[in-house]
């Protein structure tokens, strides 16, 4: 657990510029399409990237200076990126960093920064919810997704154990 209080008392003061997921471009027939690497997501910050990846149902949170190309890309794929900022958190401009609510469940540390969900919010408001435990790969959803879908996540509770919720905080800065 020092990992997760470690990797998350570090963002006080962080803005977020942008919501990145990594992928590729597929360009057999038709127009390059883009395909996500659905179990990476950066959040660029003031100062790097916060790296969430989801990993046999947890989310590792770790911060990095770059993004990655992923190690599975075949040679004939090339490495792109797609920008979610304005479809998940705002409109533009970097945004402040206001509070991570995130849940635990009972796991051995493995000195790494992991939790079962996270909720994001920046500017006091708008939240951006991650769920690792999606097929294929990572769930992204905004404002309250958990509560609005308790009954969802009350089954999954009865399968995999009870979850701890916790929230951290920061103010925001006018």
């Amino acid at each position: 657990m020092a990992a997760l209080f470690g990797a998350l008392h570090a963002l006080s003061g962080e803005q977020v510029h942008d919501v990145i997921v990594p992928g590729w471009l597929e360009r057999g027939g038709g127009h390059p399409q883009f395909v996500p690497w659905s179990s990476v997501l950066y959040l660029e910050l003031n100062q790097g990237f916060l790296r969430l990846d989801a990993d046999q149902g947890v989310l590792v949170l770790a911060r990095t200076d770059r993004i990655t190309v992923p190690p599975q890309l075949d040679e004939d794929d090339e490495f792109a990126v797609a920008s979610l900022g304005s479809l998940f958190l705002f409109d533009g401009g970097p945004a402040p960093l206001t509070r991570v609510r995130y849940w635990t469940h009972h796991l051995p540390d493995v000195g790494q920064a992991v939790v079962r969900y996270a909720e994001l919010e920046v500017r006091g408001g708008v939240r951006l919810f991650v769920d690792p435990m999606w097929m294929p790969g990572m769930r992204l959803a905004t404002g309250g997704f958990h509560d609005q879908n308790e009954a969802v996540f009350a089954r999954e509770r009865e399968v995999f154990g009870a979850l701890e919720e916790h929230v951290i905080s920061w103010p925001t800065n006018p």
